[in-house]
Formats: C-alpha cells, sequence, structure tokens
C-alpha cells in the first residue's frame, strides 16, 4: 500500500516540477551571437575562390586585413590607410566601402538579416573540425538562397563558418584568437 502511495504522489507531483525549456538550435547561435560580439579582439581568416584575406579586429572599430597579395589596410573608426610595396597612404572613402563591407559580413559571421526571423536553423550534432569537436549547425535564408555552416566550439564561440551564397559563392570563415592581446595602430 505504502509503495502504490509513493508511486501515486510521484506521479501527481512529477507534472509539477518546473523543467527547464529544451533550448531550439535558432537560441543556441542567439547566444553565440551575444557571446562572439562580447569579444575585445579576434582573428579571422577568410578564403573565397579567387582570394584569401587574414584579419585581426579589437573593439570597437580598429581593424587589420592583410591580402594575399600583401596589400595591407588598417582602419581605426572612419580613417582607414593602406600599405602596398611598403609605402602606406590614406584610403579614399569610396575605397574603403568594399573592405567595411567585409568586415561587416565577418563580425556578423557570414549572416545578412536577422538570425532568428531569416534563417531556418538546424541543430546538426557534434563534428570534428581539424582535431576540434564542435557543435554544428544548418542554416538556410528564408527570403533568399544562402546556405550556411557553422562550427561552434565549447566556448559558444564559432570556429568555422562556410557560407553557400545566392549567385553559388563559397566563402569560408575560420575565426581564432578570442581575446587575445592584438594590438591595431595607425600607420
Amino acid at each position: 500500500m505504502k509503495k502504490r502511495l509513493v508511486w501515486l504522489v510521484l506521479a501527481l507531483a512529477i507534472p509539477c516540477i518546473p523543467l527547464a525549456a529544451a533550448a531550439s538550435p535558432t537560441s543556441d547561435l542567439v547566444k553565440v551571437e551575444k557571446t562572439f560580439y562580447a569579444l575585445k579582439t579576434f582573428h579571422a581568416d577568410l578564403s573565397m575562390t579567387n582570394a584569401s584575406i587574414s584579419m585581426d579586429f579589437v573593439s570597437p572599430d580598429r581593424v587589420r586585413e592583410t591580402l594575399a597579395n600583401g596589400m595591407v589596410a588598417v582602419f581605426i573608426g572612419s580613417n582607414a590607410w593602406f600599405t602596398v610595396s611598403g609605402r602606406t597612404m590614406p584610403m579614399a572613402a569610396g575605397m574603403a566601402a568594399p573592405l567595411q563591407a567585409r568586415l561587416q559580413s565577418i563580425r556578423t559571421l557570414g549572416l545578412q538579416g536577422n538570425l532568428a526571423n531569416d534563417y531556418t536553423v538546424t541543430d546538426t550534432g557534434m563534428k570534428s573540425i581539424g582535431s576540434t569537436q564542435a557543435h554544428t549547425y544548418h542554416l538556410v535564408q528564408k527570403t533568399g538562397s544562402a546556405v550556411v555552416d557553422m562550427w561552434i566550439n565549447t566556448k559558444n564561440l564559432p570556429i568555422q563558418a562556410v557560407v553557400k551564397t545566392s549567385n553559388g559563392g563559397l566563402i569560408t570563415l575560420r575565426y581564432s584568437q578570442f581575446n587575445a592581446p592584438i594590438s591595431i595602430n595607425a600607420p
């Protein structure tokens, strides 16, 4: 009789115990965005079909880009310079716009628009990237044809994003050196 009473009490009590809501893949990536935006510094390597760029970022507004051809561009606030063949000069405002657009893409993990509203997100489980285990997500843009695959480390930071653009291009972003001692000064 006591056993039945215990089971009856448990059966009635269990539904009343508040359980944590299961996180959705979208809410997981919203946490990643917040963690990523809180970083003071990071490094990113961007690879495209015909170009590769190495980039250092120091919050709030310092960026150094090194292109495969050796050109270096430095942005500090609204000022920009580029160095080619050892010669440094200020960058005209019109020349800086495409580079700043690329920075925005890197800063937004290759996403355009609002993550929660503009993408369908699928949790694709754990996968290795090199020797690192990462949680992976597959994102499909709802109103376009962009597709993004992301690898997220155990600290809720992106370590790789592969973007398949609406025009068929492929961009790979690799992130590292989170909050590392990176300094960017005016040339």
